[in-house]
């Protein structure tokens, strides 16, 4: 449960610059960066727009879970 307070605190953070943007608490070039910033965000620019994709889970671990798994044999390969 360590992941909920973490949460309240990045979203307390984050209103608090909100509210320091509007009201100019901040310098022109630092408010400047933080709309960019925000324009990028909302726009799905950026480092954080793509989350991370999952691993995908191999046949071991799919069968260790009870999963059953056959591989289909590809045309065009040889045997040996």
């Amino acid at each position: 449960m360590t992941m909920m307070p973490r949460l309240d605190a990045g979203e307390q953070l984050a209103a608090m610059q909100v509210q320091g943007l509007a009201f100019g608490a901040f310098e022109k070039v630092d408010a400047e960066r933080m709309q960019r910033e925000l324009r990028e965000k909302a726009q799905g620019i950026g480092q954080e727009a793509e989350p991370a994709r999952p691993k995908r889970a191999t046949p071991a671990q799919l069968s260790a879970m009870g999963i059953g798994v056959s591989m289909p044999v590809q045309k065009g390969q040889n045997d040996g």
